[in-house]
């Protein structure tokens, strides 16, 4: 399993191109003294309803491009590389790509979508992150996600579920009912449960299933994949 990583990571020329950009993206905002002395970055970059009220209509792409501080890039910059490397070699560059501004948009779209009148500012790459995640696991349903002792299917839909409901949850989301208990659970449990953006997530996963079922819409032979396969290594030497 490790050596199968490591050569997937080696042949994911497109994961790495994204992994670095994100990096000198963020390393600038570190350097410049954090997101608070470029917040006008952030206002123009990042995604909320009043930027997109404002015009910034490529904000649900651009908010992607940005993160918060060094954990919040960390953690999304593995989860791009190591399942973008999967879905790079298995799907290829243009899929992968395809893949990335999909669940950005969708991740984006939901956000706007469920935050209602609310200025909460979304930034990070983490519906993109989701659409890989669901790929991978709407493709190979029974294989095992390392480290956790389930099947990549049960995975794929415990994340869906959970960001779901969290999602409607949400006190911004404008479903009076839902949003109260979700006030509640913020009072009991602490406001940092809805400081993630799981509309986002939720939008992103759901752009990851879609593509996956539309790869497989039709069965794809063990034969195909190899040759598929074959072609890229060949075109990569």
């Amino acid at each position: 399993m490790v050596n199968r990583t490591l050569e997937e990571l080696g042949r994911a020329r497109w994961s790495w191109v994204v992994v670095i950009l994100l990096l000198a993206i963020h390393a600038w905002v570190e350097w410049q003294g954090g997101y608070q002395e470029v917040s006008w970055l952030y206002e123009k970059a990042g995604l909320s309803s009043e930027s997109w009220q404002q015009g910034n209509y490529a904000s649900p792409l651009t908010y992607a491009l940005l993160h918060g501080s060094w954990v919040h890039y960390s953690c999304n910059a593995l989860l791009l590389l190591f399942l973008g490397a999967r879905v790079e070699n298995l799907l290829g560059g243009k899929r992968l790509v395809l893949l990335l501004l999909s669940g950005t948009l969708m991740g984006g779209l939901f956000h706007l979508w469920m935050s209602g009148e609310s200025s909460a500012l979304l930034v990070g790459s983490s519906g993109a992150a989701m659409a890989l995640l669901l790929t991978v696991t709407t493709l190979s349903p029974q294989s095992r996600m390392f480290p956790l002792p389930l099947s990549a299917g049960n995975v794929g839909l415990g994340i869906v579920i959970s960001s779901f409901l969290l999602m409607l949850l949400d006190p911004a989301a404008p479903i009076p009912l839902l949003a109260g208990w979700g006030k509640e659970m913020a009072a009991r449990w602490g406001d940092d449960l809805f400081r993630i953006g799981h509309a986002c997530h939720f939008g992103g996963a759901l752009a990851g299933i879609l593509m996956g079922r539309w790869i497989l819409r039709r069965p794809v032979t063990l034969t195909e994949l190899q040759e598929q396969r074959e072609r890229r290594e060949n075109s990569d030497t």
